[in-house]
């Protein structure tokens, strides 16, 4: 039998060709394929595709917009495309010898543009990964091509040498980097995009050719193929004006040449195409633009599949409607043909040039120039006239039209372009005759392949935001001679290439999208310690505040910071509309930061690091960091950027969290210019941290596998506990607390001692622990959160490092402590002396009650989730749950069991909030160990301080701190401060209004004189060594650093010596009474120190008549010549021999106060010497100040203050004190009806050596003394409350004193313009600065404006009561407060706030004379007595240059001469009645 079929054919026979030998698998061929392209030798032929037009749909209902399926980031395929198209123009159609060569003027020679995109490139790249965390990521090689390549020339048409900024370019062909390096430096910087690619890519679900990238670098690599996209149609433009030449462009290679003669044939190129029009309805609402908002652009979130990016001009989608009437637009463009007949007619005979794509050949005839060469009129006829606006526009308005607006442009568009026959993408290399709209049956034209002309300018929208990372895109071309260009021509590339398989299979997963932030460990535990550990340490203190007696029961503010606690926080500020601190710091912020960067003195190329406590959600710290950045001339193109920023927090996922969030909204603006980093643990621990010189290290103290140094990616560092990390009590909460018991008045805040516990309680935690919880039947019962305790330590800078350190502090925080608590802790802040390290520092004010109570305790109970949140913190540490503290015993705190109360205590300024039990409950804490129960009602909560401003100024003043300046909210409620910590500071006594006896309640008739600033003194009798210590800082700095050498022989005032004496003579006078009282001590042994000879130089200085100079009271005999004076060094040592030699004394002599370490008490006679030693010296201090105010701004003149702040003269004269009239007002002082004591009791005769100070005993010098009575005149009289100020004083004097002859005052000056100034040892500065200024001047001048007002100026009972009742405010301007005078601030009568004078002396009409009972000082016998002369004048209180030792004693008279013009000396205007 015959087999059956199988197999009806042979299989055919097949060769294989392939090159890969057996053993090579598919995917070696495409890596090696891959390598090629990367080499540049594949070049695969392109094509750009299209999205796909609906004929059908031709209405405005879906217009082309909608229809976008492009992916948002290029594909490595369309890059290839891309690279192959400009490849193919740089390569094949630049013949070398054109690379230096300019086609047009306007633009770069041609080989700029090789280097300019790979260089736009690379830029982009290294940036976006340095923001990715990449800080190591530096330029492609050679760097130095960003500063030929970065940026090309676009000027100004009628005037190229107007152009935007650009980088500069060698001037000689030689300089240039050859065509090799270009192209070397190009494939570099194309490999660097593909590992890009690879490495960040995702690839998407179903379509492994297109990725899906974090949304920043998303941006960049769409924006960077675009930028490329654009120059291949640039460079195009430009090479087509030497298409055809001799050694011109070549064609395009690769695309069939065009063959004209047979096209010009075709019926659409040879015979006219007629036009038809269609109407656009008035009032038809479109749509323009899109909504790509680059501000929400971050690392943390791939982009989305239907996202579409755009340039900043694009943004935002807006709403437009054509105009009042309906308009017809022509359905086909202007056409070449057409436009030669109007050429000829009109614009030719008119001597307008011809067009710039137009040509006129060798026989005359006009051509239209393509990238083949010019081609005659006959083949381009019916393509689309391509030339500038205004050629167009005369057309247009010759044919009785006008060139559309950009809306109705867009609106025709839509409806009826699109056709899929438009000629862009390179379809063809030319233009084509345009394809009319069948508006009929519905089928999309397209216009030949030109871009179109709208009449509406280029400028910004509504809601323009310029591009952060491309700035200048469009906003350098918001001129007015930019107009609107819509479309695309056939050399506009489409915006997506088609998939080549091939290249996406060989993308990597995404490992990482952005790396984590920098986060240093600064916790306080040490290594030895275990998480386990802090958890206890925290159980116990829990345990401690719980076993509290009744009504002081606490629990720690740590418990309220967890994560979940944080994040609850921020709902307040977020959801808590009666929160007004946060809305309050975020409007400072936003109006002022730029001002408080410069007030801090960022000098942006400078390192400077900025530390934030608490920094939170860091939504208002944005702020001030892109003010910081904003100080950055260029961005460090090393690894470190000049400006570090550390946010300090509890947790670390928070800090993780947030600082990932200002990277991806911010971080292309700090990129370069500032570092963000974390600081994890608490203020201590970030205090210790900055300390012991952590910041200069980079890294925390100390390091093993429980603790992170650098960064704290989630791989390296084991988790903490879910609740804490930290063992510190000390971190406040940044939200205010309590402790007042509310209806317990046997309880206050002076019960709470910062971070204690009862001693008792603390040794029993390890019992077991039930307590028994009463609900409350009114008050409730309550849980208080213990306060944080004080750190005393000061800093001590053991780094060596000099960076400026500021410190951030916002949010009220400060009021979680109490107050004397919070002056430590401010004292302990690491702000080095006179180093310009600042605080700014956030501070609720004492407001209205009920707008504090709400804030506090939000309707929405925001603020009560987040205090409530403390208690479920609590829950766990003492379960132990999540540690191996112990096992878990179930519910211990009732969640249902208790509610979160509050209310304003007036009394003593603060917030109290509390928990109140609602039920019975009975805590019992493991282990299981029966305890009695204790039923009882109260348990108390939290607490916050808040500050008037008399409270604030006496906190900085405790706290070491001088503030810099303060900005407060629109609405008054709530101030930022920024202080520092100057190089010394004096203590100063505290005002009445400072003081709780008198506040908004009181009446302005308490207001002193019962309460005179006389008997708040709290000096010392002696001042201590710490006040000789500061003493001798302002000298030293006023001596050593403020003069400079060559002004020591000088004589700033003709009526003083020279510099030089002022140096001998403190330390000399101070000497010659060291000797003097110790031998009436019985050593008779005692010496001057050596040399001695200088007791006869420097003893006494001179004080001569300014009328007669040679009229001058007992003084030394100085050298005549400055070769015979001592040296500098000679005197500078001597110096220091007495102030030994005085330390000696106290050491010796002194007797401790108890209780008061600090303070020594002496033999009264000794004490006496003592305290008017240092008197002297403080006198003198200011003394020479205003004679070298003189000097100050001239050539080798005095120098500015250092170690202070300098004044932002600019900002400052902008503030409303500053700028703004002050009106003035007058108080009463009624006749005869007032009787005030003036002077005090110290009779000097009464001094021994066996009788030591009393402690409460006050010194003075011998006019001051004895006390007597005196009473106002027989009338009544008004006293301005403000003090004459220089803008009226300048009007004065130009009205009546310059006419007569009068010499300007002293500390004024005339400018070489002829302006007026005002001198201050910053140099002089302008009235619109100092003219809410008190005015300073000679009696004189002062009584001649009083006069000319109507008035005169006080006499010395007058002006005494009136310092008396409304002076003394704590922001008085004295004791170096500020370095010159400011705005005086008026005292508010009706509230009985006192005010002060902006910081002078103030003139008395009373002449300066013994007073009955004056008795002459046998230490000092000439002191006053000298100048009993009928010439010198009283003067009152102090300026801004006085130490508060003299400024506050209320019986302090000074005297000067009434026409001596140099002292800082006011005066005030009183009308008799």
């Amino acid at each position: 039998m015959a087999q059956s079929l199988t197999h009806i054919t042979p299989d055919p026979a097949i060769l294989d060709a392939r090159e890969q030998q057996a053993s090579e698998s598919i995917s070696t061929a495409i890596a090696a394929l891959r390598t090629q392209i990367l080499a540049g030798l594949f070049t695969p032929p392109f094509t750009f595709p299209r999205i796909s037009s609906q004929s059908s749909t031709v209405a405005p209902s879906q217009p082309l917009t909608h229809l976008t399926s492009f992916s948002p980031v290029p594909t490595l395929a369309e890059w290839s495309a891309l690279w192959s198209v400009w490849d193919l123009i740089t390569l094949k159609m630049i013949p070398p010898s054109m690379l230096h060569v300019k086609p047009i003027d306007l633009r770069h020679k041609c080989l700029f543009y090789l280097g300019h995109i790979p260089t736009f490139c690379d830029i982009h790249l290294t940036r976006v990964l340095r923001r990715m965390g990449k800080k190591e990521e530096g330029h492609t090689e050679p760097e130095y091509f960003k500063d030929i390549f970065e940026r090309g020339i676009d000027p100004d048409v009628d005037d190229p040498s107007s152009i935007h900024p650009h980088s500069e370019v060698p001037d000689k062909e030689e300089d240039w980097p050859t065509l090799g390096e270009v192209l070397a430096f190009r494939d570099r910087v194309r490999a660097r995009l593909v590992r890009i690619y690879e490495e960040y890519g995702v690839p998407r679900e179903g379509d492994p050719t297109v990725r899906d990238f974090p949304r920043a670098l998303a941006r960049v690599l769409w924006m960077t193929w675009e930028h490329e996209g654009f120059h291949t149609e640039t460079i195009l433009f430009m090479l087509i004006q030497k298409a055809g030449d001799v050694d011109g462009p070549l064609p395009p290679p690769g695309f069939a040449t065009p063959q004209w003669e047979t096209l010009q044939k075709l019926p659409e190129w040879s015979q006219l195409l007629p036009a038809s029009t269609v109407t656009l309805e008035a009032g038809t609402e479109i749509s323009l633009g899109h909504d790509d908002v680059e501000a929400e652009d971050s690392f943390d979130q791939l982009n989305s599949p239907t996202y579409e990016f755009g340039w900043d001009n694009e943004h935002p989608r807006r709403s437009v409607k054509l105009g009042e009437k309906p308009v017809r637009v022509e359905t086909r463009p202007i056409l070449n043909a057409e436009f030669y007949d109007f050429w000829i007619k009109e614009r030719k005979a008119g001597g307008h040039d011809l067009p710039g794509l137009w040509v006129v050949d060798s026989e005359g005839d006009v051509k239209v120039r393509t990238l083949y060469g010019p081609v005659s009129m006959s083949v381009a006829g019916n393509w689309p006239f391509i030339s500038a606006y205004d050629d167009l526009e005369a057309f247009a308005k010759w044919k009785g039209g006008r060139l559309p607006t950009e809306v109705e442009l867009r609106t025709y568009l839509d409806r009826y372009e699109g056709a899929e026959e438009s000629n862009i993408g390179f379809k063809n290399w030319h233009p084509i005759p345009p394809q009319v709209p069948d508006v009929e049956n519905g089928v999309r034209g397209h216009n030949g392949g030109v871009w179109e002309w709208a009449s509406t300018l280029f400028d910004e929208y509504p809601g323009f935001e310029k591009s952060v990372l491309y700035p200048g895109f469009s906003s350098d071309f918001f001129d007015g001679k930019h107009h609107v260009v819509l479309g695309g021509s056939y050399a506009t590339i489409s915006v997506q290439s088609p998939t080549i398989a091939f290249l996406a299979t060989m993308a990597q997963s995404l490992i990482r999208i952005t790396p984590d932030p920098v986060i240093v460990d600064a916790r306080e535990q040490q290594a030895s310690e275990s998480t386990s550990t802090a958890i206890a340490t925290l159980r116990t203190q829990i345990l401690a505040g719980l076993l509290k007696p009744p009504h002081q029961r606490t629990l720690p503010t740590l418990l309220l910071y967890d994560e979940r606690g944080l994040k609850l926080y921020d709902d307040i500020t977020t959801h808590a509309s009666e929160y007004y601190v946060f809305a309050a710091e975020e409007q400072i912020l936003t109006d002022h930061a730029k001002e408080i960067v410069e007030f801090m003195g960022v000098q942006g190329d400078e390192k400077t690091v900025v530390v934030e406590l608490g920094a939170g959600s860091l939504r208002k710290t944005s702020h001030i960091l892109l003010a910081l950045a904003n100080t950055v001339t260029e961005p460090n193109s090393g690894a470190e950027a000049p400006i570090t920023y550390y946010a300090l927090d509890l947790e670390r996922k928070e800090l993780l969290r947030t600082l990932g969030v200002v990277s991806s909204t911010i971080g292309s603006n700090l990129a370069g210019r500032v570092a963000t980093k974390g600081m994890w643990g608490t203020y201590d621990g970030g205090l210790a941290f900055i300390r012991t010189g952590g910041l200069a290290k980079g890294t925390a103290p100390e390091d093993d596998d429980n603790r992170v140094t650098q960064r704290c990616g989630e791989a390296n560092i084991k988790d903490p506990h879910p609740i804490f990390t930290t063992t510190s009590t000390q971190t406040p909460a940044p939200r205010p607390s309590s402790s007042a018991v509310e209806g317990d008045e046997t309880h206050s805040a002076s019960n709470h001692h910062s971070g204690s516990y009862d001693q008792d309680a603390s040794t029993n935690m390890s019992t077991h622990t039930p307590l028994t919880l009463q609900p409350a039947e009114e008050e409730g019962i309550r849980i208080s959160v213990s306060r944080p305790a004080s750190p005393s330590s000061q800093f001590v800078d053991t780094s060596g490092d000099q960076t400026p350190l500021h410190i951030v502090f916002l949010g009220s925080s400060l009021g979680n402590f109490l107050r004397p608590d919070a002056a430590n802790f401010l004292k302990s802040l690491p702000l080095r002396p006179g180093s310009g390290d600042t605080l700014l520092l956030g501070l609720d004010h004492r407001n209205d009650p009920k707008t504090i109570e709400m804030a506090y305790n939000d309707s929405a109970g925001c603020s009560a989730r987040f205090k409530l949140n403390g208690l479920r913190v609590a829950e766990r540490v003492l379960q132990g749950r999540g540690d191996e503290v112990d096992r878990d015993y179930g519910e211990i705190l009732k969640k249902d069991g208790w509610t979160c109360e509050g209310k304003w205590n007036e009394v003593e300024g603060r917030y109290e909030s509390y928990f109140r039990s609602t039920q019975k409950q009975v805590v019992i804490v493991p282990p299981d160990i029966d305890r009695p129960q204790d039923p009882e009602t109260h348990v108390q909560f939290e607490e916050g301080e808040l500050y008037s401003d008399a409270e604030a100024f006496a906190l900085f003043s405790a706290a070491n701190l001088r503030v810099i300046n303060r900005w407060k909210d629109n609405k008054g409620m709530y101030s930022m401060w920024l202080l520092e910590r100057p190089p010394f500071t004096f203590p100063r006594v505290r005002s009445p209004s400072s003081t709780t006896t008198i506040n908004a309640a009181t009446p302005a008739s308490t207001v002193a004189p019962s309460q005179p600033l006389a008997d708040l003194t709290s000096f010392p009798p002696v001042p201590t060594l710490a006040e000789w210590s500061s003493l001798w800082s302002l000298w030293d700095l006023i001596t050593l650093k403020m003069i400079p050498p060559s002004m020591l022989h000088t004589k700033p005032i003709d009526l003083r010596h020279k510099c030089l004496f002022y140096l001998g003579h403190v330390p000399t006078f101070l000497d010659i009474h060291l000797t003097r009282v110790l031998r009436r001590l019985g050593k008779k042994e005692e010496g001057h120190t050596e040399p001695e000879y200088f007791k006869d130089i420097f003893e006494r200085g001179i004080d001569p008549s300014v009328d007669d100079p040679s009229v001058i009271h007992p003084h030394s005999e100085v050298p005549d010549k400055d070769e015979d004076w001592p040296t500098p060094g000679e005197v500078l040592a001597f110096r220091d021999r007495v102030r030994a030699r005085l330390i000696r004394v106290y050491e010796e002599y002194g007797v401790e106060r108890e209780g008061e370490s600090t303070v020594r008490d002496f033999p009264r006679a000794l004490a006496r010497v003592l305290w008017m030693t240092w008197e002297h010296e403080a006198f003198h201090a200011e003394t020479l100040l205003y004679m070298l105010i003189q000097k100050a701004g001239d050539t080798d003149g005095t120098l500015p203050p250092p170690g202070f702040a300098k004044p932002q003269w600019e900002t400052l004269q902008k503030l409303p004190g500053w700028s703004q009239p002050l009106h003035t007002s007058t108080v009463t002082l009624e006749a005869e009806s007032v009787e005030i004591s003036l002077g005090h009791d110290d009779i000097e005769a009464d001094d021994s050596f066996d009788q030591v100070n009393s402690p409460t005993y006050e010194f003075g010098w011998d006019n001051e003394s004895p006390k007597r009575s005196a009473k106002l005149g027989e009338k009544a009289v008004k006293v301005e409350t403000r003090p004459i100020l220089n803008g009226e004083f300048y009007e004065f004097g130009i009205k009546e004193r310059k006419a007569g002859g009068h010499d300007l005052p002293g500390l004024w000056v005339v400018d070489s313009e002829g302006n007026v100034k005002v001198r201050t040892l910053y140099g002089p500065v302008p009235l619109s600065v100092a003219a809410n200024w008190p005015f300073a001047g000679a009696y004189d001048d002062l009584k001649a404006f009083a006069k000319w007002k109507g008035g005169r100026l006080p006499t010395e009972v007058e002006l005494r009561t009136y310092m008396d009742r409304y002076e003394g405010s704590e922001a008085s301007n004295i004791g170096f407060k500020n370095w010159h005078p400011v705005p005086p601030q008026l005292p508010d009568v009706e509230n009985g706030l006192r005010g002060h004078n902006g910081g002078v002396w103030e003139w008395a009409e009373t002449l300066f004379d013994e007073c009955q009972g004056f008795e002459k000082s046998v230490l000092y016998p000439g002191y006053s007595s000298d100048f009993f002369d009928g010439k010198h004048q009283v003067v009152l209180g102090g300026s801004y240059a006085t130490v508060p030792r003299l400024a506050q004693r209320r019986s302090l008279r000074n005297w000067y001469q009434h026409n001596y013009p140099y002292a800082w000396i006011g005066g005030r205007v009183v009308y008799d009645i």
